[in-house]
Parts: C-alpha cells; sequence; structure tokens
C-alpha cells in the first residue's frame, strides 16, 4: 500500500496538483476583488480547485499510520498540531496585521477604520453564511479527516463502501433543499468534502499507478474539463451551493479527477518549463499561501482597479496573482526557517 511518505518522495506531480489548485484559488479570490473580472472563469475554477485538495488529501493518508481506534487518539492530536493551531496563530496574527494597515496605515480599507474585535470574531465564526473566504477550509479538512477515519474504523475502507459515501452526498444535496440556520464549525460542507476525501483515498490507487495514459487520452480529457466552461452549471463548497444540485456535484468529482490524471500523465513535460521548480515549491507551500494570501489581497488597492478590456483585466489579475503567490512563498521561507512550529512542524 502507498503511504504519504512513500507517494511524496516518488511522485512529485501531487505537488503539482496542489500548486495549480492554491493558484487557482489566489486568482479566484484576486478577480472576487477586481471590476470586470471574468465571473465564468471564477465558476469554472469552483468546479474543481477545492475539491481536488481533498481528494489529493484522501490520496495521501496513510491507513499503515492511522487507521484502527488505537491509533485515533493520537490521529486527532496530529491534526490539531498541523491545521488547527496554524489556523489559530495565523488567523490572529493576520487580523492583527490587518487591523494595523487599516487603522494606520490606511491601506486596502478606503480609509475606514476597522475594530480589531469584530475582524476576530467574523473570523473564528464558524457559521458558513460568515465565515472568511480564508477561513472555512482547516476546520473542514480537519473535521473530514476526523469523521472519515472514525467511520473507515466502523464501516471499512474498501472500493465496497462507495455507495455509502454518495448516499452521504445525496442526502447533504437533498437537505439543501429545507431552510436551516448554517450549521458550526463547517458542518455543511462536511457530506460534500467527506466523500472527495474517500474518493482520493480509496481510489489512490488507481490514481497513483505507474501506467500511463495515451497523449490522445490525455488530450481529450484536457478538452473535456475545459468544455465545463461553458457548462451552466455552478459550485461552491464553502457555501454549499451546488446548481443543478447532483449534476453540479459529480461534475466537480469528475473535472478533479481528469485534472490529476492530466497532471500526472504530463509530468514529464512539466519539468521541462521554465517555472518548474516555482511551481513545486508552490506546491510545498500551500499552508503558507492559504493562510497568508487573504490578507495581502486585502491591502491592495483594487478599487481602482477597472479595465474595460477582458484580456487585459485577466492578464492583470494573472500578474496580481503571481505576485501574491510570491511574496508568500517569501513569507513562506522565512517560516520554514524561524516559525516552523507555527504551521505545526515540531
Amino acid at each position: 500500500m502507498t503511504t504519504r511518505k512513500d507517494i511524496y518522495h516518488r511522485i512529485e506531480w501531487i505537488d503539482q496538483c496542489k500548486a495549480y489548485a492554491i493558484f487557482a484559488m489566489v486568482f479566484a479570490h484576486c478577480g472576487g476583488r477586481m471590476v470586470n473580472a471574468d465571473a465564468q472563469t471564477d465558476h469554472w475554477i469552483h468546479l474543481w480547485h477545492m475539491p481536488l485538495f481533498f481528494i489529493v488529501s484522501g490520496m495521501v493518508l496513510n491507513e499503515k499510520k492511522w487507521m484502527g481506534w488505537s491509533n485515533y487518539g493520537r490521529f486527532v492530536k496530529s491534526r490539531l498540531k498541523t491545521l488547527i493551531l496554524p489556523f489559530l496563530f495565523w488567523g490572529t496574527v493576520c487580523n492583527v496585521w490587518i487591523y494595523l494597515i487599516l487603522n494606520y496605515l490606511h491601506m486596502g480599507g478606503g480609509g475606514k477604520s476597522a475594530d480589531l474585535g469584530l475582524m476576530l470574531e467574523k473570523y473564528y465564526n464558524f457559521h458558513v453564511t460568515t465565515i472568511s473566504a480564508t477561513g472555512w477550509f482547516l476546520p473542514a479538512i480537519f473535521l473530514t479527516e476526523l469523521l472519515f477515519v472514525a467511520m473507515a474504523n466502523v464501516i471499512g475502507a474498501g472500493k465496497r463502501t462507495t455507495i455509502f459515501y454518495l448516499a452521504l452526498v445525496a442526502a447533504g444535496l437533498f437537505f439543501l433543499d429545507f431552510d436551516r440556520t448554517p450549521l458550526l464549525f463547517s458542518l455543511d460542507v462536511v457530506p460534500f468534502t467527506i466523500a472527495f476525501f474517500a474518493f482520493g483515498f480509496l481510489f489512490k490507487q488507481q490514481l497513483t499507478a505507474n501506467k500511463r495514459l495515451s497523449p490522445i487520452t490525455v488530450i481529450a480529457l484536457a478538452a473535456a474539463v475545459a468544455a465545463c466552461y461553458w457548462l451552466p452549471v455552478e459550485a461552491n463548497i464553502r457555501v454549499c451551493h451546488y446548481s443543478p444540485r447532483y449534476i453540479a456535484w459529480l461534475v466537480c468529482l469528475l473535472v478533479s479527477f481528469a485534472l490529476i490524471y492530466i497532471i500526472k500523465n504530463s509530468e514529464a513535460l512539466i519539468k521541462h518549463f521554465p517555472g518548474y521548480k516555482w511551481i513545486g515549491e508552490t506546491g510545498k507551500n500551500t499552508l503558507v499561501i492559504y493562510l497568508l494570501h487573504g490578507e495581502i489581497l486585502r491591502v491592495l488597492p483594487f478599487g481602482s482597479i477597472a479595465i474595460n478590456s477582458p484580456l487585459a483585466t485577466t492578464a492583470c489579475q494573472l500578474m496580481v496573482t503571481a505576485g501574491v503567490v510570491a511574496l508568500c512563498l517569501l513569507a513562506a521561507h522565512f517560516i520554514n526557517r524561524f516559525l516552523p512550529w507555527s504551521l505545526g512542524k515540531f
């Protein structure tokens, strides 16, 4: 059975998957703050960038180390250290930083003052309707992993359990039809995130197999993923928005799997890119980019960016995204060297 360590040592394209997903996330968040950004591109990105993260997280879960009730307490402590500690520490640091920026340097806030208590309250409020766009993922993946391992300890972790996770998605989508108060701690998203995570775990042998797809198959998958750009389908895991419900969730799953296969089978080609090393570093530091990018975007003067040309707007969006990621990578170098404990590395 392939372990987390074996996968990362043997297959670099997993980090590449994470790099493209985190770049797409920053790109979408950047577009959300710009005037005239292409909304259709944002819809397309939401079909796969977060589902892909949950699938990859399932792929690298080491069942030999963590499965079984005897290991469960240790597993919870591990995830508290690597997920919740960074969320709490950097959430507070970033909000204090933005408080100082808005109140004393008056950057990115239109001259408005900010209340630190309200900022922290919003950041750590786990209701789906109020949680910040950069604050929901770590609590969600924490809860997803804990519940998945607990379920796997009860019902097993073989492919025969696939139907159980499909039923979980079906039930979740069904109950979204009812008016309800958003649940705490990202519970609303769990039926969907657990399923993405489970399918990554259950089918990781197929995803990581050494068998290569033919170039024609890879091109066909890439064309299918590109064609989804024009599908009348919308999805946003953070707010449990799938429209149309069942078709949209299935499209998210299929597009994410297709992208994983495309990246895996394009690894040899990607290695020849001038920015290959930069892609690898981005994939290795997705946690830092996730934690810091929103606060960098928040202080940039997006209100003054209004370009009439769609092509020029996209080009500007790409440049800003690349700049933000580069700043985060510089920060990651410092954090990994001097503050590794803040990322759970101790």
